[in-house]
């Protein structure tokens, strides 16, 4: 934001314009990496217990293009919270990427997983795979997924 002019409540709104900005990539970042690391989680993790591929690759590409991006855009765009004035100015050297935000995104990631692995093994319990199978998989991630992206606006 360039300011314009030297009045006091440009100053606050500008302040507040890149507090929102800031938080927003937050966000944004916290969903996209939980998200991506559940899906590659899910692919290693099935591949090292030596059960076959929960998601076949059009339903990842599905997940990655279509389920990951508008989420991802709005969450990077939300509207400002007018709250955010309240809250202690951070610290310039903290990173976007904290501790906290890592804890958080392993923890969303590790919920994904273990619902997404619970149905498949549901699912199997013919010991075969069926579209049936792969399908019910992939409508858990992606609701887990869309879930995420609701908790990742708070």
């Amino acid at each position: 934001m360039i300011l314009v002019d030297d009045d006091f409540a440009t100053i606050i709104s500008a302040i507040e314009e890149g507090k929102c900005i800031f938080y927003n990539i937050r966000n944004f970042v916290r969903f996209q990496l939980s998200t991506s690391i559940a899906a590659l989680s899910l692919i290693a993790l099935a591949t090292l217990m030596g059960v076959p591929n929960p998601l076949n690759a059009m339903q990842i590409l599905w997940i990655n293009i279509i389920m990951d991006g508008p989420p991802a855009q709005s969450l990077g765009v939300e509207p400002v919270d007018h709250e955010v004035l309240r809250r202690r100015p951070r610290d310039t050297k903290r990173r976007i990427i904290s501790r906290s935000l890592l804890l958080s995104v392993l923890l969303s990631a590790a919920i994904i997983i273990t619902g997404t692995l619970w149905v498949f093994n549901r699912e199997m319990s013919d010991n075969k795979i069926t579209p049936r199978d792969t399908t019910m998989t992939f409508t858990c991630f992606v609701l887990f997924d869309m879930f995420n992206a609701l908790s990742c606006r708070s």
